[in-house]
């Protein structure tokens, strides 16, 4: 895990994100420092509870659509790579990278530049997830 991270002002600076409450704000930040390189957290629960915060904000989290959760507890920073970019030398690849080739794709488009859900992993579900930030399709 890295002793830096970056948050981009497109994703922290925009009404949906303001609208939530400080605690939230706060349990955001601190996910995404302890997420790893490509934006896995694997304890917000601790993470969570370490800072004062409660589950209805990581919950609150979630259903802005700020971050994914999965179904082993693990949570996934949604705009971790337009918040954040770690050169090819320093990256290390998560150990979660069965959840992500197999659950995500990821969206390059400028403006969204988010991961999503794989339409294959949604229909295995049964639910539909959208993004509230962002309404167009990549």
């Amino acid at each position: 895990m890295a002793n830096r991270r970056m948050f981009s002002l497109n994703v922290v600076d925009t009404d949906a994100f303001l609208d939530l409450p400080i605690s939230s704000q706060a349990l955001y930040f601190h996910l995404g420092m302890r997420a790893d390189d490509d934006g896995f957290v694997s304890s917000p629960k601790k993470v969570t509870a370490m800072i004062g915060a409660n589950q209805d904000d990581l919950k609150l989290l979630i259903a802005k659509g700020f971050a994914i959760a999965l179904e082993n507890g693990i949570v996934v920073i949604r705009h971790w790579r337009q918040n954040n970019y770690v050169r090819s030398d320093r990256y290390k690849k998560t150990i979660y990278s069965a959840a992500l080739t197999i659950k995500f794709f990821f969206c390059t488009t400028k403006a969204l530049y988010s991961y999503f859900f794989k339409i294959s992993y949604l229909i295995f579900l049964k639910k539909a997830i959208v993004c509230p930030l962002y309404s167009a399709p990549c």
